[in-house]
């Protein structure tokens, strides 16, 4: 599938009309999978894990089923940003086909993939454009969704960058207990090991690209409760896209969160998986809340 940006510059006696094919790449940090990557046009350069020891590449070589049976045994999962080379291999792959790729990964605060990116940017010539995010999981994946359509509309790989970059997100965590968290450095062992032992339920906020602690309360119901009225807590609601999103053993529980979250929003909640790469360190038994400004899209 190949897309296209038209410049027209109208001269006295002559016009010149220049076009640019330009794609969007992103990584496992949005939870897309291969065929939502090909429905979008977009690629996606894969995350390594360790999961109990063995080294595979999300997506690739192991399911998201067969990493939550593993966390679920104990066993430790461990996620690394793509290394350099796959990313250079993929770009480079990439501008044989294209003039100019767009690189969306996960916010710049939670991994070192923007910062990695960003030193490659001067070998490219201006051919690989780079975008802090700011999000991750779905609510990256729609910023991917929508670039893809603005790239069909005619925007430029400048407007593009743009116009993501100033439209943040919203999110709320709430894991089943801290052990994973602790693991990947989000939490203070002790913190963790006594949010534990009394077993006080964290709300984590994701927002401006970062996972702070939003509250702790004692039980899971209130801990649900508080999520939704954070996420909520906007002027216009209309404006936003929500969605539920839940580690694959707690399908059934996002479900039902979304139709009460519909309820109070009046408009379809998207419900859908965090998967390995962002389960790896939430955790088993996690749903979140997150929303994230519409963003508006036209004929250039």
């Amino acid at each position: 599938m190949v897309f296209t940006t038209t410049f027209t510059f109208d001269w006295p006696t002559l016009k010149i009309t220049t076009m640019e094919k330009m794609i969007i790449l992103t990584d496992s940090g949005s939870d897309l999978t291969d065929a939502q990557a090909q429905q979008y046009g977009v690629a996606v350069v894969r995350n390594p894990m360790v999961v109990g020891g063995e080294n595979f590449i999300e997506n690739n070589t192991i399911t998201d089923e067969e990493v939550m049976r593993r966390m679920r045994d104990g066993q430790t999962v461990t996620t690394s940003q793509p290394t350099l080379g796959s990313v250079i291999e993929t770009v480079d792959a990439l501008l044989k086909t294209y003039d100019k790729v767009i690189y969306v990964p996960i916010s710049s605060g939670l991994s070192g993939t923007y910062a990695s990116a960003c030193s490659l940017i001067a070998q490219y010539d201006g051919r690989l454009v780079v975008v802090d995010s700011k999000a991750v999981a779905y609510l990256l994946g729609y910023q991917v969704k929508k670039a893809a359509e603005m790239i069909k509309l005619g925007y430029s790989a400048e407007q593009i960058k743009a116009t993501l970059e100033s439209h943040y997100y919203f999110a709320i965590l709430i894991p089943e207990n801290l052990t994973a968290l602790k693991r990947g450095g989000r939490v203070k062992p002790a913190v963790a090991a006594l949010g534990n032992l009394l077993k006080i339920i964290p709300l984590l906020q994701v927002k401006d690209g970062v996972i702070d602690v939003y509250d702790k309360v004692r039980t899971l119901k209130k801990a649900y409760e508080h999520g939704i009225e954070a996420v909520v807590d906007v002027e216009d609601r209309d404006e936003y896209e929500f969605a539920v999103l839940h580690t694959i053993d707690m399908a059934d529980a996002a479900r039902q969160k979304a139709m009460e979250l519909e309820a109070i929003v009046g408009s379809k909640v998207y419900v859908g998986p965090l998967r390995s790469i962002i389960a790896a360190h939430t955790g088993p038994g996690t749903l979140a809340w997150g929303r994230i400004r519409k963003i508006h899209v036209e004929q250039q």
